[in-house]
């Protein structure tokens, strides 16, 4: 149905099977984590207990940001004691 997708999935697993591969040998990769540069977190309130606390709904807001929210406010929650 998507074979968009299905190819940058494709491309993306061999990637990373090569990447599997290399630290196997032994050779000198680069180290994966640091490809990727990480999203910012929408800073939130935490509660008493040191828990985040999502805002009040508001009209208008858009999709990405609504996802960048809870990937911010699941971030905060379960690193909050770690």
């Amino acid at each position: 149905m998507f074979p968009d997708l299905v190819v940058a999935f494709e491309n993306g697993y061999i990637a990373y099977m090569q990447y599997v591969l290399d630290v196997e040998a032994g050779d000198i990769v680069e180290d994966i984590s640091k490809v990727r540069t990480p999203s910012l977190l929408i800073e939130l309130d935490r509660d008493a207990k040191g828990y985040p606390i999502l805002p009040q709904e508001s009209t208008g807001e858009t999709l990405p940001l609504m996802k960048k929210l809870v990937r911010s406010f699941v971030t905060m929650h379960y690193s909050a004691f770690s």
